[in-house]
C-alpha cells in the first residue's frame, strides 16, 4: 500500500479512535457536581480516564496525517496554489491541538486525582 492509499484510512482511523476513546471515558462530571462527586469520579476512573486519553492523544496523530493528505488532495484536485488547502490544514491542526490539550487534562486529572486534598464534606 502505498502513502496516497493510507492517508485517507488514517481520517477514518482518527474517528475511530475518537469514538473510543470517549465512549470509554464515559460522562465526566458536570460543572455543578459537588467537589467530591467530581474527586470521587477521577478516583474512581483513573484507568479509563487514562486509556480514553490515550486513544484520542493516538487519534490526533492519525487526524495530522489525514490533514497532509487532504491538503495534497485539494491542491491537486483544484489546482490550488494555497489557499483552501492550507486553511482547511490550519484548521484541522487547530482541532488536533484542542483534542491534545483535552486529552493532556482528562490524563491529568485521571492521574492527580489521589494527590488532590480532600474536599471539605458537607453536612
Amino acid at each position: 500500500m502505498n502513502a496516497k492509499a493510507i492517508g485517507p484510512l488514517t481520517g477514518i482511523l482518527f474517528v475511530v479512535l475518537a469514538i473510543v476513546a470517549f465512549l470509554v471515558g464515559g460522562e465526566t462530571p458536570g460543572t455543578d457536581d459537588s467537589p467530591r462527586e467530581i474527586v470521587d469520579f477521577y478516583l474512581d476512573n483513573d484507568d479509563s480516564q487514562a486509556v480514553a486519553s490515550a486513544l484520542l492523544a493516538l487519534g490526533c496523530v492519525a487526524l495530522i496525517f489525514f490533514l497532509g493528505s487532504l491538503r495534497r488532495a485539494l491542491r491537486a484536485a483544484v489546482g490550488d496554489e494555497g489557499g483552501l488547502s492550507t486553511v482547511a490544514l490550519l484548521g484541522g491542526v487547530v482541532i488536533a491541538v484542542g483534542a491534545s490539550i483535552f486529552a493532556g487534562i482528562g490524563f491529568t486529572l485521571g492521574d492527580a486525582a489521589d494527590e488532590l486534598p480532600p474536599p471539605p464534606s458537607s453536612h
